[in-house]
């Protein structure tokens, strides 16, 4: 997957994921900068949602720009 971040800085990267757990590497294509995340999510939020988190994570490790837009999902109670 290649990614083109705010700031104009392009990574490559690899995701996958098992029940209960994400994972992904990211680097720039001279691999001078890398990242790794590890992601055990808790099933309260969507597929999206956990895919907006880790591009946040990802934009603010080689940007250093702390995400904003993006919060991590909050648990949701369902009425009886």
């Amino acid at each position: 997957m290649r990614l083109t971040l705010a700031d104009g800085v392009t990574v490559r990267g690899e995701t996958g994921s098992r029940p209960g757990g994400e994972n992904g590497v990211f680097a720039t294509p001279d691999l001078k900068r890398r990242v790794v995340h590890s992601l055990n999510p808790n099933g309260t939020g969507t597929s999206q949602e956990y895919t907006d988190y880790v591009l946040a994570l990802v934009g603010a490790a080689f940007t250093g720009v702390p995400p904003t837009a993006v919060q991590p999902a909050v648990p949701r109670h369902r009425s009886r």
